[in-house]
């Protein structure tokens, strides 16, 4: 496949397997990552970037990143599938596997519930509040632009009914290891309805 593309195509699709192969827990790979505090828009003009619905009513959408690998393409399909950064010691192979799933154009709205799945399916494994696995969403589609984003869970003060103490202290911790790479950029969003002093990202 790869002699297939030039240029920047080229570069990107390497980059995307690399990142897809854990290679960044050696070196910081280029990367965009999409930031704000919760409920801020992020999962709203990532939808609209890549003109898919992605989940935002489960609280599991907050828990690891989506990691959006977007390619333009004559036809729209989608791959949902799962990268471990951190494989759970106490799960056999078979128990984490994820089978990806794949959608088409007439499937198109089984997509979100993909995604839902992934990240649940992380979240049960893990045994965590806020995991470093990555959900990966491979996409294809006339509209879609020849890029790849990283959206990371909503930053939090506090924490609710049910919530474990700890929860805002570990999205910081997962937010910083995107924060702390040198090769990342950070897409910040922030609403316009609130003052940017206001905001944790900002801060």
């Amino acid at each position: 496949v790869l002699a297939t593309l030039e240029g920047n195509e080229l570069y990107r699709d390497f980059m995307d397997k690399l990142a897809s192969a854990n290679v960044d827990q050696y070196i910081d790979l280029p990367m965009i990552a999409v930031m704000g505090d919760t409920s801020s828009g992020k999962s709203s003009l990532l939808s609209a970037i890549a003109e898919i619905e992605l989940p935002s009513s489960d609280k599991l959408t907050t828990r690891c990143p989506i990691m959006l690998q977007m390619k333009s393409s004559s036809r729209r399909t989608a791959t949902v599938s799962v990268t471990w950064k951190d494989p759970p010691a106490d799960k056999s192979e078979s128990e984490r596997l994820f089978t990806p799933k794949s959608v088409d154009e007439a499937s198109w709205d089984e997509l979100t519930g993909h995604i839902a799945a992934a990240q649940e399916h992380i979240v049960t494994m893990s045994g965590k509040e806020v995991a470093r696995d990555v959900v990966i969403v491979k996409l294809s589609s006339p509209r879609c632009e020849d890029l790849t984003l990283i959206d990371l869970p909503g930053i939090v003060r506090s924490t609710g009914k049910g919530e474990s103490e700890t929860l805002a202290q570990d999205m910081q911790g997962l937010i910083d290891v995107y924060l702390m790479s040198g090769r990342c950029v950070i897409l910040a969003v922030h609403p316009a309805k609130v003052d940017f002093h206001n905001s944790q990202l900002m801060a």
